[in-house]
């Protein structure tokens, strides 16, 4: 703490600037009343803690109030307020000016630490700050009651310390006789509760024992599903291998499927001249149909071969009915001439009667031989339509030949394809196979690497049962 060498005051109260200088030792302040000598004491009070607070003592017609306060160090405190700006200041010595601002109601640490005249505290609702007597102020103290002289004297000394030492100490004493009772009875308690574990001790050595043996036995049962799974994995590479071998066995036949492959191709080759044979085949099939109907209209060809043997008869008919014909029309020719003969020999009237007899004869074999001509026409007509119904009989066998010959085609058009599809399922079965044999191939050369590194993990031999070295021989 140091000394106060100067203050001044400001706008404070009824000092507009004033400046008071103290010395050494004791320093008293006189004057007329009124004259400002308790807003001194009452500015340096507001300097170093603040108070009295509000804005009361600001001079009237001002619009600010600042005070100084100098120690005999040379550092300054000053206190200042303004209608926007509540702060202190300390200027040190050879140092940058500091400021404070927006603090509360407390005064900043370092101005406490400043001037080193901290307040007292003296219990909750008192505090007691540096002793400025005022005007018509009593002596230290002797205006407080007892009790608060004894707190003020006792913080002073320093007796509320031991006090509350005391206090604490017989706190803390009854406590800890509180514990101990508490802790006797949790005692007694706890030996009653332990009564029926006396032979806890040696139960707790078998439980011991017990969980040792029960963790070499886990550990054993570990070894043990270790090698089931290892005798498990064995199985399964066995029959993998098994299986595989099956597998190659079944692929082993290769060169007979690439045979039949080349059989297959020499297959399609013809499958492809079959479909060219299918397409005319669907078209004689057409033409058989057409065929079939005109074989319907020929059913009666038979009775057209009988009329063909009749009409042969006929024709023969024909031209001995076209001799009598050729004669019949001579005849006629005679007649006519007879009749031109027997006009210019009307006058004879003796006529021959053998004439007239031939005449009626000549006449009647003409009529026989006009019904005649007329069934050789009908004839003539039945005989082209049973021609032509033949020529259509030789066309049908051939188309009938032909059909066999599709039938046949196709049905090993039909023997093709179904080597082609089994030739299919077989590639596709080897590719499967391939696959297959790889995947296995891959499997098996992983699940020999895990067994060797098991093997080598477990580092004994499961064949010997000797400890596996590096010149191991199976």
């Amino acid at each position: 703490m140091s000394n106060i060498t100067d203050v001044r005051l400001e706008n404070f109260q009824s000092h507009l600037d004033s400046r008071f200088t103290f010395t050494d030792g004791l320093n008293v302040l006189i004057g007329q009343s009124d004259s400002g000598k308790t807003a001194v004491i009452r500015g340096i009070r507001w300097a170093l803690f603040n108070q009295p607070r509000g804005t009361d003592f600001i001079r009237a017609g001002s619009d600010f109030v600042r005070v100084t306060v100098q120690f005999e160090n040379g550092d300054k405190i000053i206190r200042e307020r303004t209608a926007s700006k509540n702060r202190y200041m300390i200027k040190k010595a050879g140092e940058e000016q500091q400021v404070f601002e927006s603090f509360g109601q407390h005064v900043p640490e370092e101005v406490l630490s400043l001037h080193g005249m901290r307040p007292l505290r003296i219990d909750r609702d008192h505090e007691l700050t540096i002793h400025l007597a005022q005007q018509l102020d009593g002596p230290f103290m002797l205006e407080q009651p007892g009790s608060m002289r004894a707190k003020t004297i006792g913080r002073i000394s320093g007796a509320h310390y031991l006090d509350a030492a005391i206090r604490d100490t017989s706190r803390d004493l009854s406590s800890l006789n509180q514990s101990k009772r508490w802790s006797e009875e949790q005692t007694e308690q706890l030996q009653k509760d332990l009564e029926p574990y006396e032979n806890v001790v040696a139960a707790g050595e078998r439980l011991q024992k017990a969980s040792s043996q029960l963790e070499e036995l886990k550990s054993k049962q570990a070894a043990l599903e270790g090698l089931r799974t290892k005798q498990q994995d064995l199985l399964t590479n066995k029959q993998t291998i098994h299986d595989v071998s099956l597998q190659l066995e079944a692929v082993a036949n290769l060169p007979k499927m690439e045979l039949l492959f080349q059989q297959l191709q020499v297959a399609t080759f013809r499958q492809t001249a079959l479909l060219k044979l299918q397409e005319q085949y669907q078209s004689h099939t057409q033409q058989t149909k057409a065929v079939k109907q005109q074989l319907q209209l020929t059913e009666t060809i038979e009775q057209a071969a009988l009329s063909r043997s009749k009409a042969e008869q006929l024709e023969d008919k024909r031209k001995k009915l076209a001799y009598l014909q050729e004669q019949y029309v001579k005849l006629n020719r005679v007649k006519e001439k007879a009749h031109h003969v027997l006009d210019q020999t009307n006058f004879v009237r003796q006529v021959d009667t053998s004439w007239q007899d031939t005449i009626k004869q000549l006449e009647q074999k003409r009529q026989r031989l006009v019904f005649l001509l007329d069934q050789y026409q009908s004839v003539h007509k039945q005989i082209n339509e049973q021609q032509t119904q033949k020529e259509n009989t030789l066309r049908v066998e051939k188309l009938n030949d032909m059909v066999s010959g599709l039938d046949q085609t196709h049905q090993r058009f039909q023997l093709l394809l179904s080597k082609q599809q089994n030739y299919n399922d077989v590639a596709k079965r080897i590719q499967d196979g391939k696959t297959f044999v790889h995947k296995q191939k891959l499997e098996l050369e992983e699940l020999q690497n895990r067994y060797e590194e098991l093997l080598k993990k477990d580092g004994i031999c499961p064949t010997c049962g000797q400890t596996i070295q590096k010149a191991h021989s199976h």
